[in-house]
């Protein structure tokens, strides 16, 4: 048994996504496959969408907090595509997850906390925008990608997808239209 009840739960939930439309799920199947009463979700969860983003925190941060900490924002990214290539089933459904609750932007929470984590740790001056929309920005363009690189079955190589995301940041569209 799972030492936290929310990761009992969220494994319950990560477990049912795979085999049925995150939809059609429902709390007292979520409560089924972990053996635990009703109850007990609603003591840890407000409903099936808090369990699915604190699911998708556990997955992306638990494995990526020591890169978060060292402000290695490339292998913060880098190690997050290994973890979604190795639940690429559970993220290709995920993202199916549309309307006002949607995958994408449970994600984009969770990418953007982080960054803004890193470049506060960085202790960057004289920039000409708050870090939140930084932040902002570069997780909205990161959850872009990783969409596209899990709707595609994960075709390319995670060293290709990176070197992807670095041009995209270091090369910005308005340098790319000067004459």
């Amino acid at each position: 048994m799972k030492a936290n009840m929310k990761d009992l739960l969220a494994e319950g939930l990560y477990h049912l996504i795979i085999h049925k439309p995150f939809e059609k799920i429902t709390i007292k199947q979520i409560c089924d496959k972990t053996g635990v009463i009703r109850g007990t979700f609603y003591n840890h969860f407000l409903d099936k969408y808090e369990c699915l983003e604190y699911l998708c925190s556990s997955l992306i941060l638990n494995e990526n907090e020591k890169y978060i900490k060292q402000m290695d924002y490339h292998s913060f990214i880098q190690h997050s595509l290994m973890t979604i290539l190795e639940h690429k089933d559970f993220f290709y459904k995920a993202f199916l997850i549309d309307g006002q609750n949607k995958f994408s932007d449970m994600l984009h929470r969770v990418y953007k906390k982080e960054l803004y984590i890193i470049l506060r740790l960085k202790n960057i001056k004289n920039i000409p925008l708050s870090l939140d929309l930084y932040a902002t920005y570069h997780a909205g363009t990161l959850i872009l990608m990783i969409h596209n690189w899990v709707n595609h079955g994960c075709n390319q190589s995670i060293d290709t997808l990176m070197e992807t995301i670095d041009y995209f940041y270091e090369n910005n569209l308005y340098d790319l239209l000067k004459d």
